[in-house]
């Protein structure tokens, strides 16, 4: 048995060499060095288990942070109890002072939710997503809507109108509890009806794109999360990550938002920077041909590197951002259906009525005007949502909503920020109906091969509605 095992033949070769001094001083090293591996690695070990734990149990306790006067059933809303909302809404949860009265110390925004440190699934950790925010109000709600789509490996920058200087101290008390939180030092007079956003925004891209990130989100003050991090990479990926971006008929407004008595021609507009980027000359004489759609918008990270690397679009702004109203509603969507600049993603301007119009835009919902809004108040014509409407919402394809007001109904924002929270950390759900997305107009547009986008803008020439 003894030789069976070797052991006989071990012990007469141990005997022979560890007797020489060399060999069992080598053999000590050996060892000694061994244990203090092992020693290390169990530390580790403890250590991570205990962070872990530690990170489990944050989650636990650490439930959204609502004030003290709050005394809706959020869960009652949230399942649609008629009788119930009835009740609430005949006296709206209002807080105009909310954001004058908060603690803008570290510790304490950290108190009124869950801010991981690390990704929370290795999907997520692989899809890091960037945010350029125009804000200037209401800092509640931009804390509330940075809080429930936080996640440490996302980018999140924060273009703040110039004549809030008040609102820019509570943004910059938040941005200095965040490594992965940014104001630009430049800032530009924002109007709600579009002055100098598209600018602001630019702002942000040209800092963002020194982060790693794949796909930028491009969003106002009010347009609140509807999907948590999870279910948006998930969504983005399925699909792509194409460029999202709503278009209507410009038709009837392009003259009221662009002053037409200046030169809107390629060459005019100096969009060259990169000598190696090839542009199609036999357009360079060729005018912009203006579109119209909605402020908010995605795009991949090629789009945006190709916008700040490759062209100068800082002419084409200066001229189009001239404060006239809805300015900001023209910009993108010219530029990304302009065939002699090319952004990646670029959609043919043939093609922007039927694979990119509003109805499967998924950016942005908003509800246009009384009759289809439900709480029957309105901000420049939008629906300003109240708890009425929060169990509509939940099952929503669209990823942000606009528009929650503190003013008007704080409870139906506190609502559904909590369910956003929970779902991203007590009740994930993993039923998202991708085959949606991956059929939408959009998706099959940039993801057709050449040949069959050369017969879809083909045939979008002859169906084309403007």
């Amino acid at each position: 048995m003894i030789e069976k095992l070797g052991i006989k033949r071990f012990l007469y070769y141990f005997n022979k060499n560890v007797t020489k001094p060399k060999t069992f001083t080598f053999i000590i090293i050996i060892l000694g060095l061994f244990c203090i591996y092992l020693s290390f690695f169990t530390i580790n070990i403890v250590y991570y288990q205990k962070y872990n734990d530690n990170e489990t149990n944050k989650i636990n306790t650490l439930t959204i942070w609502k004030p003290n006067d709050f005394n809706l059933n959020c869960t009652k809303i949230l399942i649609g109890d008629k009788k119930y909302i009835q009740k609430v809404i005949k006296k709206r949860y209002v807080n105009n002072d909310i954001s004058n009265n908060l603690n803008l110390s570290c510790d304490e925004i950290r108190s009124r939710g869950y801010y991981p440190s690390k990704p929370l699934s290795e999907i997520e950790k692989n899809y890091p997503i960037a945010y350029a925010r125009n804000v200037y109000s209401d800092y509640y709600l931009v804390e509330l809507q940075f809080l429930i789509s936080y996640a440490p490996q996302n980018h999140y920058c924060f273009a703040i109108d110039k004549k809030t200087q008040l609102f820019r101290q509570k943004m910059e008390s938040l941005a200095k509890c965040f490594d992965n939180v940014y104001i630009p030092e430049s800032s530009y007079d924002m109007t709600s009806g579009g002055k100098n956003q598209a600018f602001s925004s630019y702002e942000c891209m040209k800092y963002l794109i020194k982060k790693k990130w794949k796909y930028l989100f491009i969003l106002q003050n009010d347009d609140f999360p509807l999907k948590t991090n999870y279910e948006l990479v998930k969504i983005l990926l399925a699909r792509n990550s194409v460029m999202d971006i709503g278009y209507t008929n410009p038709t009837r407004l392009i003259k009221s938002r662009i002053d037409l008595s200046k030169k809107w021609d390629h060459k005019s507009l100096n969009f060259k920077k990169d000598n190696n980027t090839i542009f199609d000359d036999s357009l360079l004489n060729e005018k912009m041909a203006f579109q119209k759609g909605y402020s908010a918008h995605g795009m991949p990270r090629e789009s945006v590197e190709y916008i700040i690397n490759k062209i100068d679009i800082t002419k084409y702004l200066k001229q189009i951002s001239i404060g006239r109203f809805g300015e900001d509603e023209m910009t993108w969507q010219t530029l990304f259906s302009d065939e002699y600049i090319k952004i990646p993603q670029w959609v043919h301007k043939s093609c922007v009525s039927e694979y990119y119009n509003e109805k499967t835009y998924m950016i942005r919902k908003a509800f246009w005007y009384k009759k289809n809004c439900k709480t029957k108040m309105l901000l420049h014509s939008v629906c300003i949502m109240g708890v009425e409407m929060l169990n509509d919402l939940k099952n929503d394809y669209h990823y942000f909503i606009n528009k929650f007001k503190s003013s008007k109904d704080l409870g139906a924002a506190i609502c559904f920020g909590e369910y956003i929270y929970n779902k991203t950390y007590f009740n994930k759900i993993d039923n998202i109906n991708l085959t949606y997305y991956e059929n939408l107009p959009q998706t099959k547009y940039q993801n057709a091969n050449k040949k069959d986008k050369d017969e879809i803008i083909k045939n979008c020439k002859n169906t084309s509605k403007w």
